[in-house]
């Protein structure tokens, strides 16, 4: 089994990709969520598991899936 570093580094990749796709910064995404820049830093530093809140609001905002946005599905 996959351990929990793996996943906060694959997802965190994930979160980057998308960012840049939509030529965001990562304090613009931080107010989506509502956090400090710091924190969401650490989430695509794969240094802090994202919130399941935070992954069904960005999912949204990005317009993909939950499967996606997590790196269980390439399928947008």
């Amino acid at each position: 089994m996959e351990n929990v570093i793996d996943l906060k580094r694959r997802i965190g990749r994930r979160l980057q990709t998308l960012r840049k796709q939509h030529h965001l910064s990562q304090e613009v995404v931080a107010k989506v969520l509502g956090v400090r820049a710091i924190t969401y830093c650490g989430y695509e530093d794969g240094k802090q598991l994202i919130h399941t809140r935070h992954c069904v609001k960005l999912a949204r905002f990005y317009g993909v899936s939950l499967d996606y946005l997590l790196t269980l599905s390439n399928h947008r």
